[in-house]
């Protein structure tokens, strides 16, 4: 290749490689633009929310000419409710009916016809241990079975025709019951080789594996039956007087995203001394589909239900120097009046008020860090706050 030839070629290359670096430097300019404009676009659309927002508060203020330095609220009027506190813990799934199988002889594990999470039937092989040395011992006994018992109903029938000795006849049948005898015995064993299913559950752990050996009572299967099961949770000494039986319980099951309704089935009477709480179990109303032992779940408690109360969102109550209150509205003077109200009970969103609130009084719900006890107030659509 001479010097022009490869001077052309060099050209060319250069050329290719600006060419494609032009394309990505256009590239990257149009997504720079293409995120700015999503950027700006986002802006026009908060600043067009605020712009409405504003002109329906002047709208609002404006009604009378001016907004006499009252400031904009939204108010909730008091009524009675029903105010319910719940405990929640965590919980775990239990059955009332799980068996830890065991193989009545040893041997080695010859199959294993199930798998873990499967569903057995009452009944159901499960294991095989090897037979084989007893099957051969079995059939031996079949062979001297049918000679004794050949001799047995040759000197039963001599005996009934007086022609043999009755010691000859006797020794026969007792020749004969014992291996009969002896053959029952080694069925038996045989069986005992076989592991079943005593009832309809779920096969939650396979200890042995194939090959190795079982010996007599060495776990091999255990089995929960699925049918009737039970939530279990461990709730503070604390709630002792509130939890009884037949308190209300929702159970959610997070990872197979349902949630059933129960109710307390039984609380235990001892108190755990480690971690100061006490046993309860809980009767599901449905077994949700997919449900496996020692799940675990979420349990909210409904251990308190009050009728006829008076109930706030904790949002919408203040606290200073010890003490509870609201800003209540007097509709009379269109201000805001502090009120200290006494609690009671509460749970995760709301609080019970005990006394200093009647139902059909107002109370400010938004707005209310805008106020001081005498501010003039003006009551705004619950839209136009935010």
């Amino acid at each position: 290749m001479n010097f022009k030839l490869k001077l052309s070629v060099l050209i060319l290359l250069a050329s290719l490689l600006l060419g494609v670096s032009s394309c990505k430097e256009k590239e990257k300019t149009m997504q720079a633009k293409k995120a700015e404009l999503e950027k700006l676009e986002k802006q026009l659309h908060r600043l067009k929310s605020k712009i409405y927002d504003l002109k329906q508060e002047v709208k609002a203020e404006s009604k009378d000419g001016s907004n006499d330095g009252a400031v904009l609220v939204d108010a909730m009027v008091i009524k009675r409710d029903t105010f319910r506190r719940f405990i929640n813990v965590q919980g775990s799934v239990e059955s009332d009916r799980v068996a830890v199988l065991s193989s009545k002889m040893g041997g080695n594990v010859l199959d294993i016809l199930v798998n873990e999470g499967e569903m057995v039937k009452k009944g159901q092989l499960l294991i095989k241990i090897d037979d084989a040395t007893m099957q051969s011992q079995l059939s031996e006994l079949n062979t001297r079975l049918t000679f004794v018992k050949d001799v047995y109903e040759k000197q039963k029938r001599l005996w009934e025709q007086k022609a043999g000795s009755e010691m000859q006849y006797l020794q026969a049948k007792n020749n004969y019951e014992a291996m009969l005898k002896n053959k029952e015995t080694m069925e038996e064993q045989i069986k005992n080789t076989r592991i079943y299913a005593p009832f309809t559950g779920y096969v939650d752990y396979i200890f042995p594996k194939i090959g190795e050996m079982l010996m007599p009572g060495m776990p091999a299967i255990k089995l929960t039956d699925m049918a009737n099961v039970k939530v279990v949770a461990d709730i503070s000494e604390s709630y002792l007087n509130s939890i009884k039986r037949g308190v209300p319980v929702v159970v959610t099951f997070e990872d197979i995203g349902d949630t059933v309704e129960g109710k307390i089935k039984n609380v235990s009477r001892s108190i755990d001394v480690k971690n100061r709480t006490f046993h309860t179990e809980i009767k599901l109303k449905r077994l949700p589909k997919g449900l496996r032992p020692y799940q675990i779940c979420k349990v909210s408690v409904n251990d308190v239900t009050k009728n006829n109360a008076i109930v706030l969102p904790l949002a919408y109550i203040q606290r200073s120097e010890g003490s509870y209150f609201v800003f209540v509205i007097d509709e009379k003077t269109m201000t805001a009046r502090k009120r200290i109200v006494k609690t009671g009970l509460a749970n995760d969103t709301e609080m019970e008020i005990l006394s200093g609130l009647k139902a059909g009084e107002k109370i400010i719900t938004k707005g209310v860090q805008n106020v001081v006890d005498g501010q003039k107030i003006k009551i705004i659509s619950n839209k136009l706050i935010f």
